[in-house]
C-alpha cells in the first residue's frame, strides 16, 4: 500500500455522494459511481462523519484515539474514498480466459449447457492450445485462466497445458465433475500446477446428485474432494441450482460443510442453471427464486465462518455482466464473448487480441445506465444487473419493489461479508 501523509491542520477531501446502510452492527458506506465501499463500526462511522464535515485531523484526534482514527484512515485509503480520485475509475478488468479443452465427458448431466459428451472430431490440438496461451499472454499479464470442458481431466495433455500456464504466471482454475480420479495424472500431480480446483456438486446426498449427474457420481466426487482437501489446495464447490435440487441443497448444505469442511476453507459458488444445451427449460430457475430459497442458509453459514469467494471488486466499474470482457474458446476453436453465447469468431481465423477488442467495442453500449430499474441503484456498477443475453431467469431484480428491497439487502450483506474474508 502506498504511503499517505496527512496534514493535521487540514481537512481531508473525501467523496461526498455516498449512500449508507445499517446492516446489523455494521455501517456499509457505498460510493456508487466509483464504485467502492467501506464497512465501519458505529464509532468508526462517527469519526468518518466528522472527517466528512471538514474537521481537521487534529480536532478529531482531540476526541478520539490515534488508533481509532488510523483505523478509519486505513479503510478510506483501501477504498480510495477520496474526492475526485479518478485513478480508481476502471471500466473493465483484464479479460479472463476460459478454455474448453474438450467436449468429451464421462457424464451426461441433465442440465449441461454445453451438451458435453462425445469428443468433437475437429478439436484443437495441444500445440494450438499452447499457441492460444502465448497469444493471450501478449496482452494480459498475470491473468486468470479457467480450464473446463467437457471434463478437462480427460484431455490427454492437460499437464502440458498446466505447465505452460504456470510458466506465464497466470492464475489457473480447473472445473471438474470429480469422477475421473484426476484423469491419467491424478490429483496430486495436477494440484502442483493449479491455483484452485472447483468440483461440481448438484446435491449433497447421493440420491439428488446422482439423479442429475448419473449413478455413482456423488461418491466419486466426494472422494476427489477429500483428496484435494488433504493436499491443502484452495477448493471451491460449484452448485447449479434448479427446481429439482434447491430444497435439498438448502436442507443439506450446512450439514455437508460441517462434516467435510471442518477447517472452513471451501468456497461456494451457487448459480441458477441456464436454459441452453440439454436444459430445455425444465431445469431452469430464476435468480429471484434462488435468492428467496437460499438467502437464509447462506447468511447462516457466512456468520459461522464459511466463505463465498469474492466476486465484487472495489473501484472497478462494471456496467454489464462479463460479456465482451471475457474470452471463452470452445474445444473446436470458436471464440465467444461469454460462455453462454454463440461463437462470433474462430481462433484459427482471428487474432485473439483483435477479436477481443472488437467484442469490447460491440458491447460497450450495453450498460446498466440504460436499464430503468438499475440506473438509480447504488449497486448498479457492483452487481452489473445480471445476464444481458436471452436468459430472462438470470436477471437479478424484478418489478416487485418489496422483493427488490430484499434482494438489495442480500447484496449489502454480501459486500459486508466479502470485506471480512
Amino acid at each position: 500500500m502506498r504511503e499517505i501523509r496527512y496534514n493535521l491542520d487540514s481537512a481531508i477531501e473525501l467523496a461526498e455522494e455516498f449512500t449508507t446502510h445499517k446492516i446489523n452492527e455494521h455501517n456499509l458506506i457505498i460510493l456508487p459511481n466509483r464504485p467502492t465501499w467501506m464497512v465501519l463500526s458505529d464509532r468508526e462511522f462517527t469519526i468518518f462523519n466528522k472527517l466528512i464535515k471538514s474537521n481537521t485531523l487534529r480536532s478529531v484526534l482531540d476526541t478520539y484515539s490515534e488508533k481509532e482514527v488510523y483505523s478509519v484512515l486505513l479503510k478510506i485509503e483501501q477504498a480510495h474514498f477520496y474526492k475526485d480520485d479518478i485513478s480508481a475509475e476502471i471500466d473493465f478488468l483484464p479479460p479472463e480466459l476460459v478454455l474448453n479443452l474438450t467436449n468429451q465427458c464421462n457424464l451426461r448431466c441433465v442440465h449441461c449447457y454445453s451438451n458435453s459428451g462425445k469428443k468433437e472430431q475437429d478439436e484443437l490440438t495441444t500445440q494450438q492450445w499452447l499457441d492460444i496461451i502465448d497469444q493471450y499472454s501478449t496482452f494480459v499479464s498475470n491473468g486468470s485462466v479457467t480450464l473446463t470442458g467437457g471434463e478437462p481431466t480427460l484431455f490427454p495433455d492437460l499437464l502440458t497445458i498446466l505447465k505452460k500456464l504456470k510458466s506465464k504466471n497466470h492464475e489457473t482454475v480447473l472445473f471438474s465433475n470429480g469422477t475421473t480420479n484426476g484423469g491419467k495424472f491424478g490429483w496430486d500431480k495436477l494440484c502442483e500446477y493449479l491455483d484452485y480446483v472447483q468440483f461440481s456438486f448438484d446435491g449433497f446426498t447421493p440420491e439428488i446428485h446422482d439423479r442429475i449427474r448419473g449413478p455413482g457420481a456423488f461418491n466419486k466426487v466426494l472422494g476427489a474432494l477429500k483428496i484435494v482437501y488433504k493436499l491443502d489446495k484452495p477448493l471451491r464447490i460449484g452448485i447449479s441450482l434448479m427446481p429439482q435440487n434447491i430444497d435439498s441443497i438448502v436442507l443439506n448444505l450446512k450439514k455437508f460443510l460441517i462434516k467435510y469442511d471442518p477447517d472452513k476453507k471451501i468456497g461456494l459458488i451457487l448459480t441458477p442453471t441456464v436454459t441452453l444445451g440439454r436444459n430445455k427449460g425444465e431445469y431452469s430457475i430464476t435468480f429471484r427464486e434462488v435468492f428467496s430459497k437460499v438467502r437464509d442458509v447462506l447468511t447462516e453459514i457466512w456468520n459461522v465462518g464459511w466463505k463465498i469467494p469474492k466476486i465484487f471488486k472495489k473501484n472497478v466499474r462494471r456496467t454489464r455482466c462479463g460479456i465482451g470482457t471475457s474470452i471463452s474458446i470452445t474445444s473446436t476453436g470458436g471464440l465467444k464473448p461469454c460462455v453462454f453465447s454463440k461463437p462470433t469468431g474462430h481462433i484459427l481465423e482471428d487474432k485473439l487480441i483483435d477479436w477481443h477488442y472488437c467484442m469490447l467495442e460491440k458491447y460497450s453500449k450495453v450498460s446498466v445506465d440504460n436499464y430503468e430499474q438499475c440506473k438509480n441503484c447504488d449497486l448498479k456498477y457492483i452487481c452489473s444487473g445480471g445476464c444481458v443475453l436471452f436468459f430472462e431467469h438470470r436477471k437479478r431484480c424484478s418489478t416487485d419493489l418489496e422483493e427488490n428491497k430484499k434482494i438489495k439487502k442480500y447484496f449489502y450483506e454480501r459486500l459486508i461479508h466479502e470485506t471480512f474474508i
